[in-house]
């Protein structure tokens, strides 16, 4: 079933491509284990809109996903059991 939203397409262009990151900084974050990334680090291996780097950010923390430090970026404790179970 579609979304019925009054997004216009263009917002959910963005949507879809905050999504994107998202789903790409959660795998960073998860994948290299015990590295602690910088906001700066990370952001630099997504050299896309500083926007929907952002927003993913803020979607990731709100989804209780990531732990935002001042300056870093870590996977929360539920985020790290979810990639445990995954297969």
């Amino acid at each position: 079933m579609q979304d019925q939203g009054t997004g216009s397409c263009c917002e959910d262009a963005g949507r879809d491509e905050i999504e994107l990151v998202e789903a790409a900084i959660l795998n960073c974050v998860l994948v290299d284990d015990g590295h602690l990334w910088s906001r700066e680090d990370l952001q630099r291996e997504f050299d896309g809109n500083e926007l929907h780097f952002a927003d993913a950010l803020d979607g990731l923390k709100r989804a209780g996903l990531i732990t935002l430090g001042e300056e870093t970026v870590s996977p929360s404790r539920a985020a790290r059991r979810m990639d445990e179970l995954a297969f």
